[in-house]
């Protein structure tokens, strides 16, 4: 049986899997209920949780992710299990409650995005204002090609629901990416909008002169010529690259670049390249994607 590492929280991020919060939140329902922690039967129930777990996520052949909610009706469960039926009541309303007021939350960001004042925070930290319009016109571009296929309307009224004021740039292009695979089931063609997604998103990461104005295939050509170039040079001095590539011909090798192979990727591909295909630096502590094994690919030698 595995060790249950990961549980999915309602947003659908990943976070590593605590037991001792199962512990705490049965605590505040005894407490709330009785006027005492009970920290026995609160450490038995979590006990009990963790052991159903990794029962129905631990097994070698379906190592899943439960979400956080699944979590909860365990805890339900075991509380009532162990014959504490009013506190498995008070829990119950408790988690209502809770989702009451995330659902009257969303209303509320929900109305701010509709009258353009929800905020979305840039990568300098500054503040500025969801603009609709220009987020039509950014997807507008990214599915240049697919128009008969892919609604640009859909994608943004998905978009909508997924973000919430505050919200910063990069989960903000994060919704886009996870708004446009949503749609893979209606038309195959949303999963090549989605892969253009996920490569805009790896050039911004890489810190690169790049916005929705100039995604240009010229642009995105003369980019990705003089990244290769100053990655493998600041690779090599940095000790990332065998000091040997440092004597190729780094400009014919660039020259040898085509970008529009890019579009050969769907979303399930190109996320593959970007989560275990791209070199880091991690000696400088930022965000700089090296991208020798990739553009291997499309050199034609």
């Amino acid at each position: 049986m595995l060790k249950l590492e990961l549980i999915r929280k309602r947003d659908g991020t990943l976070v590593p899997f605590d037991k001792t919060k199962i512990t705490h939140v049965a605590k505040k329902a005894f407490l709330k209920e009785t006027g005492d922690e009970h920290l026995a039967v609160c450490e038995e129930i979590t006990v009990n949780v963790v052991k159903k777990l990794e029962e129905i996520y631990g097994d070698e052949d379906n190592h899943g992710i439960p979400y956080v909610e699944q979590i909860q009706d365990l805890v339900e469960q075991a509380i009532m299990e162990a014959g504490y039926f009013d506190v498995a009541k008070h829990f119950i309303l408790y988690r209502h409650e809770k989702i009451r007021q995330r659902a009257e939350q969303r209303k509320l960001e929900l109305e701010k995005i509709e009258a353009g004042q929800s905020i979305v925070i840039n990568r300098n930290g500054k503040q500025e204002r969801f603009d609709e319009g220009l987020l039509c016109k950014f997807i507008t571009q990214m599915v240049q090609g697919y128009e008969k296929d892919v609604s640009v309307e859909a994608i943004v009224a998905r978009v909508k629901m997924e973000i919430y004021d505050g919200i910063s740039n990069d989960d903000f292009l994060k919704s886009v990416v996870l708004s446009a695979r949503s749609m893979v089931e209606n038309d195959p063609a949303y999963s090549f909008v989605a892969a253009r997604l996920v490569r805009y998103n790896i050039f911004k990461e890489a810190n690169l002169p790049i916005n929705h104005e100039n995604f240009t295939p010229d642009n995105i050509l003369k980019i990705y010529k003089d990244f290769f170039k100053a990655s493998v040079v600041e690779a090599v001095r940095d000790k990332i690259y065998d000091e040997r590539m440092g004597t190729f011909d780094l400009e014919r090798l660039a020259n040898a670049i085509r970008p529009e192979r890019d579009e050969l990727f769907q979303y399930l591909g190109m996320q593959v390249v970007q989560e275990r295909y791209l070199m880091r630096n991690i000696q400088k502590k930022k965000k700089l994607l090296e991208l020798p094994q990739t553009f291997w690919m499309r050199v034609a030698m």
